[in-house]
């Protein structure tokens, strides 16, 4: 058996002993909600754009979902989950770009 070989940076310094931490279980101290819903919004765009190869002007910085989409499923209630909502933003995007192409349900109101 070799014995490990350790690589460690001339300069790294290690962080002083924690004497406190915090866990913000309840979401009170920081929140995070925003960042999930990006996080919905990034999955159904890249499994829209990148695994179903279709196009919705991506390229020109142009958004498929917005913030008020996931709160409007979230305000209905049932998609408090959010691998339920990729999933869910992510069939009706999918929808938007392939089924409705040209339609007027393809069109934002």
């Amino acid at each position: 058996m070799k014995t490990p070989v350790y690589w460690r940076r001339p300069d790294l310094q290690f962080p002083p002993i924690f004497d406190t931490i915090f866990f913000d279980i309840d979401g009170v101290l920081i929140k995070t909600i925003a960042s999930f819903h990006a996080t919905d919004i990034a999955v159904a765009e890249y499994v829209t754009g990148t695994m179903h190869g279709l196009d919705w002007g991506q390229r020109e910085g142009k958004s498929l979902l917005t913030m008020q989409d996931v709160e409007t499923f979230k305000q209905a209630g049932g998609y408090n989950n959010d691998w339920d909502m990729c999933y869910l933003l992510a069939a009706l995007s999918t929808a938007r770009c392939r089924e409705w192409r040209r339609t007027s349900l393809a069109e934002r109101s």
